[in-house]
């Protein structure tokens, strides 16, 4: 009954909200593929490219892949004209996200690992990663991971619809699940900004939680997107959420106040947009069979224009954006490495 109640609602708060907002529903005009993203490189994986994150260890530029059914891949960026494999963990399960903290002076990467649960390598030696531990919940599949290193916690969203929130600051000893949220659908994407996780439901839209009370998560809000979130990123300098919404396209909410989030823009997409991340003054979506578009938010960041696109040649699943290079992961296609211009 209490979720008929939060749905009903939920479809009312979208229609009052979206009068006199811009639903997105212009002409999409499409950018000359060459005006800004470029190609510099690429390697294919093993596996099957999910999610990606890159960062500088020891100097050098490195992208950790999660390579769906082939784990772990890390790979030298350093030129990223010529990038390559440098090590590979294989054994850790079916990977569908990741994302690299420092923790206690380590570099550790947290995998979401499906059935195999929530996975932790150090990978401080990018030429040799080592599984630190894992954590494991019964009956279910970790699909999205979000870490907030200045509380040294990591959240894991599963596929039957729980947000952990688990205690890293012990590592390397075994980390400690701490409580969790009951969501209203599977957790496909995860953010963490402040004593806020907002989670993407593909089935229901947006939750937000308050997460301050590490053993006690709670619902704070709800927002019905228009499509079916895929992932999200929060740009804490605008308090901006950016979804990718599925077959929708970009949606965009201000979360200034995230007990009311507020409706911006939908903007529609060549293809189901599954993945997103901001960068300074640019949001890059990753749109399945159509690469990479960006747009830019510069002067107004609730409402992103298009600047230019990029065509990959596999199913582009997820996006990091780190200073002016974007990182792709493409699926069979692997790792494609773009620059903005």
């Amino acid at each position: 009954m209490k979720r008929i109640i939060i749905g009903i609602f939920s479809v009312l708060l979208v229609i009052f909200t979206l009068q006199g907002c811009d639903t997105g529903d212009e002409e999409i005009i499409s950018p000359l593929p060459s005006e800004r993203l470029k190609y510099l490189g690429g390697v294919v994986t093993p596996g099957d490219a999910r999610n990606v994150f890159a960062g500088k260890i020891g100097g050098t530029d490195f992208a950790f892949v999660a390579d769906g059914p082939h784990g772990l891949q890390i790979i030298n960026a350093g030129n990223p004209r010529q990038p390559f494999i440098v090590s590979s963990l294989n054994n850790i399960g079916y990977s569908y996200d990741i994302t690299v903290s420092t923790i206690n002076n380590a570099k550790y990467a947290f995998i979401a690992a499906s059935t195999n649960g929530l996975a932790v390598v150090n990978v401080s030696n990018p030429s040799s990663p080592s599984l630190t531990s894992v954590v494991s919940f019964t009956n279910d599949a970790v699909i999205s991971v979000a870490v907030n290193e200045n509380t040294k916690k990591a959240y894991a969203g599963t596929f039957n619809g729980y947000l952990y929130v688990i205690d890293v600051s012990v590592l390397p000893a075994q980390p400690v699940n701490l409580g969790n949220y009951d969501a209203y659908d599977r957790i496909k994407g995860l953010a963490v900004s402040g004593n806020y996780c907002y989670l993407a439901e593909p089935g229901y839209g947006i939750e937000i939680i308050n997460v301050q009370n590490h053993l006690n998560p709670y619902n704070v809000s709800f927002f019905d997107t228009p499509g079916d979130p895929q992932d999200i990123v929060i740009s804490s300098e605008y308090n901006i959420a950016y979804i990718a919404d599925g077959n929708a396209g970009l949606t965009v909410l201000d979360v200034t106040n995230p007990a009311d989030p507020y409706f911006c823009v939908t903007k529609y997409s060549y293809d189901d947009v599954l993945g997103v991340s901001v960068n300074q003054d640019y949001v890059f979506t990753a749109e399945f069979t159509e690469g990479c578009e960006a747009f830019s938010i510069w002067g107004d960041p609730s409402e992103p224009k298009r600047r230019s696109y990029y065509l990959t040649d596999g199913y582009a699943y997820g996006v990091f954006a780190r200073n002016e290079i974007i990182y792709i992961a493409d699926g069979f296609n692997g790792l494609v490495i773009l620059s903005l211009f």
